[in-house]
C-alpha cells in the first residue's frame, strides 16, 4: 500500500523566524499536524526569515528544511480547500497570545467547552481556527500580519487568551 502524501501551502510561526513552504501531509491537516509520530516537519521550497531586531542575516531561500513541533508557536494554510479539513462545527472567538504572536479567530471546539477550555478539551497540540488574522506582539524586520482561512495554534505556544464574545457588556 502506498501512502498518499498531499502538498499544502503552509506558513509556519515561531518564537524567532517566519517559514514558509510546501508541506507534504498524510491525511486531512488537523490530524497529520497532531500526529505524535511526526515530531518534525519537512518543508520543501520555501523561505526562512529571521525576525529578531538587528539580526545579521537576512530572508534565505531553501530547498528542504525541518521544524520541530515543540518550536512552532503558529502553522497557517492560507491557500486550503476547507472542503477537506475536519472541524467541529461550536466555534468560540478568542483573541490569543503566544510569545510572538497575537492570533485573532474562530476557535473550533465543542459545543459545551467554555472559551478557557478550548485548548484543553482533546489531546491536541495544534487547536485550529478559521477566520483568522495574526499579528506580531512586537516590530519584527519582517511583516508578519496575515488574514488566513484556517491556522492551527500550538497548545503550549500559548499564553493569554480571552473570548472576544466575552468583552461586550
Amino acid at each position: 500500500m502506498q501512502v498518499i502524501l498531499t502538498a499544502h501551502n503552509v506558513e509556519i510561526f515561531t518564537a524567532n523566524y517566519h517559514l514558509s513552504g510546501e508541506l507534504h501531509m498524510r491525511g486531512a491537516p488537523g490530524i497529520f499536524l497532531n500526529d505524535a509520530l511526526y515530531p518534525v516537519f519537512t518543508l520543501v521550497g520555501g523561505v526562512i526569515h529571521p525576525l529578531a531586531q538587528g539580526t545579521q542575516i537576512g530572508a534565505m531561500n531553501v530547498t528542504r528544511f525541518y521544524v520541530p513541533k515543540q518550536s512552532i508557536e503558529v502553522v497557517g494554510l492560507p491557500e486550503i480547500d476547507m472542503a477537506e479539513v475536519q472541524l467541529m462545527s461550536s466555534t468560540r472567538r478568542l483573541i490569543v497570545f503566544t510569545e510572538t504572536y497575537v492570533v485573532r479567530g474562530d476557535f473550533h471546539t465543542g459545543p459545551e467547552t467554555a472559551s478557557g477550555d478550548v485548548f484543553h478539551v482533546t489531546s491536541g497540540p495544534f487547536f485550529p481556527a478559521t477566520n483568522v488574522e495574526i499579528h506580531a506582539v512586537r516590530p519584527t524586520p519582517t511583516d508578519v500580519r496575515r488574514k488566513m482561512p484556517l491556522v492551527y495554534v500550538y497548545r503550549d505556544a500559548v499564553q493569554v487568551l480571552y473570548s472576544q464574545d466575552e468583552q461586550a457588556g
